[in-house]
């Protein structure tokens, strides 16, 4: 079931259970989208949306990220995040990476190891409208990458996720 939408509205704050972004750097918001009422534009540099820490995201062990983004490029650093929440001594990050070239990654941490996914290279499809989805279950250890809906990449791994409690939720670079 849908726990969190961070979709945004005219005012780039509409968040289901009051976890509200503030947008820094310069987002731009976009209401002229023809695939969405609105979306955000980053600029591949410094902005980013910062959704305060709360309990309703906090430490979950089973969970999906999932984002309709438009990559021009993998983003500041090679290193485009999409989502990476973090705190404490943990970590959930989605993210574009160039470290084969032009991919999709997924990482989390835990006390066993950093469980990393890599897409294929060449999975990121630049100036065109994609889904990637990031999923994670607790009971088989089991981490996930899907684009528009296929699966890319997955894996599994040992221990238990980190406390990311004392982080904020950022999206986008």
């Amino acid at each position: 079931s849908l726990v969190k939408d961070y979709s945004v509205d005219a005012n780039g704050d509409r968040a289901i259970q009051y976890n509200n972004g503030t947008t820094l750097n310069g987002v731009h918001y976009n209401s002229t989208n023809k695939m969405f009422s609105y979306s955000i534009s980053f600029d591949r540099v410094n902005d980013l949306v910062n959704v305060s820490n709360s309990s309703s995201i906090n430490n979950m062990q089973n969970f999906t990220f999932g984002a309709w983004v438009y990559p021009r490029s993998v983003g500041e650093g090679s290193q485009g995040r999409i989502f990476d929440k973090t705190g404490g001594s943990g970590f959930k990050r989605l993210q574009l990476a160039d470290s084969l070239g032009n991919q999709f990654r997924a990482t989390v941490e835990t006390d066993g190891s950093t469980a990393i996914i890599d897409s294929d290279q060449d999975t990121v499809d630049f100036n065109q409208w994609q889904l990637v989805v990031m999923t994670y279950d607790m009971p088989t250890k089991t981490l996930s990458l899907y684009k528009n809906g296929y699966l890319i990449a997955s894996g599994t791994h040992t221990g238990t996720i980190h406390d990311d409690g004392l982080g904020y939720l950022i999206i986008g670079n």
